[in-house]
């Protein structure tokens, strides 16, 4: 797999259509977030001052995010409590496609030079684990030993590295060796989109696959799923929206409605299964190191069913 086709890849993860509001909810949200600017066929939003994006909930603390945000040149990854109002950056590097915060405290991430990073949320023992330039969407496994990350610049499977960076394991995940992005279950399961938008379980272990009942479906990709900790549930957004699908008996729920152009993807959830963090794009035209839309982080509690747009600090 070329680079051109990766970047074609990145645009289809961030592109598609989503279910709508009402008319007077998304009058509402256009008054602030309103697309300007015409080329090419397509209406976009200039990138405004400070964008917000790959985050990641910490799962032992809904309180907590991690997330990488600035204005163009001066990015950097940041933790934040949105009680405490308490900020720390804790790295400089400019990540690509998702954060990923495992309990044990431990955050893993790839950047722009396509490999995978952790470090604990002060900002020590910042650690590159790859020099192979071909990762993206880093994922941990439950108990935070490994990791996988989709392997870019090819066709032949996903890296499984271990924490340590000893090791590097190339696996099948996608059928027919075709490597996609992945989430570990809770017994250490993959889950992945299979490139026919099905989803498929594939157990590391015993190599056993599964598909997800009812899941042939004609939905537009998931933009990134991510596991419940009960191990039945899985977060996930077809069609870039929000949804709950059951892995046991294939049914899939929206969580909320949204307007034409707000896209949802890569989802990290609490392990209360109380809530969970998604990236939004609202606007118009998103591509690849293009000009984008406003970006933000949205919390949404899976008991209420309520949304919270997160205002970070710039």
């Amino acid at each position: 797999m070329n680079r051109t086709s990766i970047y074609l890849f990145i645009f289809v993860l961030f592109t598609g259509c989503a279910k709508e509001k009402t008319p007077s909810e998304c009058d509402t949200l256009y008054d602030v977030y309103k697309p300007t600017g015409f080329t090419n066929g397509q209406t976009y939003t200039k990138q405004d001052s400070t964008q917000f994006v790959y985050g990641s909930i910490n799962p032992n603390n809904a309180d907590e995010v991690v997330y990488y945000g600035g204005k163009h040149p001066n990015w950097h990854m940041y933790v934040y409590n949105i009680v405490t109002k308490q900020r720390t950056k804790i790295s400089d590097h400019s990540p690509t496609h998702n954060i990923k915060w495992h309990k044990s405290g431990w955050i893993c991430y790839a950047t722009t030079d396509n490999n995978v990073y952790i470090v604990k949320p002060n900002g020590d023992s910042l650690t590159q684990l790859t020099t192979t330039g071909d990762c993206f969407t880093p994922e941990w496994n439950s108990t935070g030993e490994k990791i996988i990350c989709f392997k870019a610049f090819n066709n032949t499977g996903n890296y499984i590295i271990n924490r340590n960076g000893s090791g590097i394991e190339v696996v099948l995940t996608g059928g027919k060796g075709i490597a996609q992005p992945c989430s570990w279950s809770p017994n250490d399961s993959i889950i992945i989109s299979s490139p026919s938008n099905d989803i498929r379980c594939i157990n590391y272990f015993t190599g056993e696959e599964k598909n997800a009942p009812n899941q042939m479906s004609g939905k537009v990709g998931s933009n990134g799923e991510c596991w419940m900790n009960n191990g039945k549930e899985i977060v996930w957004c077809p069609d870039n929206q929000p949804a709950i699908l059951d892995f046991q008996t294939g049914a899939s729920r929206e969580l909320l409605p949204t307007c034409e152009k707000m896209i949802y993807g890569y989802p990290s959830v609490t392990v209360d299964g109380r809530y969970a963090l998604f990236n939004l794009n609202i606007g118009g035209y998103v591509g690849y190191n293009l000009t984008q839309t406003k970006r933000r982080l949205s919390r949404i509690d899976l008991t209420t069913n309520t949304e919270t747009i997160l205002e970070l600090p710039e």
